[in-house]
Order: C-alpha cells, then sequence, then structure tokens
C-alpha cells in the first residue's frame, strides 16, 4: 500500500484529508524504521502540501503534532506559524 501511495502521489491529498492524513502518519512510521528513501518521499510530499495545512485548524494541528514527532523534518513549521500570527 505504501508503494501504492507514494506511486500515485497522492501524499498531498491524504495529509490535507480528515482521515487520510493518519494513514500518512502510519506510513511515516512504518518507513521511518524500515525504509529511508520512502520515508524521505512520504516527507517531501507533506512539505509540498504545508501550504494548504497552514489554511486551516486541522492541518496545523497536523503540522504542530509532526513537528513534534519529526521535529527534525518539519523543523521550520512552528517558525511559519508564529510568523503568520505576528502579522495578523
Amino acid at each position: 500500500m505504501i508503494n501504492k501511495v507514494i506511486d500515485l502521489n497522492c501524499i498531498p491529498e491524504l495529509i490535507c484529508d480528515e482521515y487520510g492524513n493518519y494513514v500518512v502518519q502510519v506510513m511515516l512510521g512504518i518507513t521511518k524504521e524500515t525504509n529511508e528513501n520512502k520515508f524521505q518521499m512520504i516527507i517531501s510530499g507533506i512539505r509540498s502540501a504545508t501550504k494548504n495545512l497552514l489554511q486551516t485548524d486541522h492541518g496545523r494541528k497536523i503540522l504542530d503534532k509532526l513537528s513534534n514527532d519529526y521535529s527534525l523534518y518539519f523543523k521550520n513549521t512552528k517558525k511559519n506559524k508564529a510568523s503568520k500570527n505576528n502579522n495578523k
């Protein structure tokens, strides 16, 4: 299933979905331990959806969780959120 999701390049769409984001989070957990290349592909797909995720409360919660669980890969997310709040 992980291969299919990566091959179809649907990570950005899944991560923005209320239920699909859970699938992506599980895929991250599995690939982090078993396949660094696939893990990086999933991270890249999530990063490409960051702008869309920041536009909703649901998306910001997902990014917060990912920045806590995978801080090495999402370290700029909190800075982006803070700067958006300061610009309001």
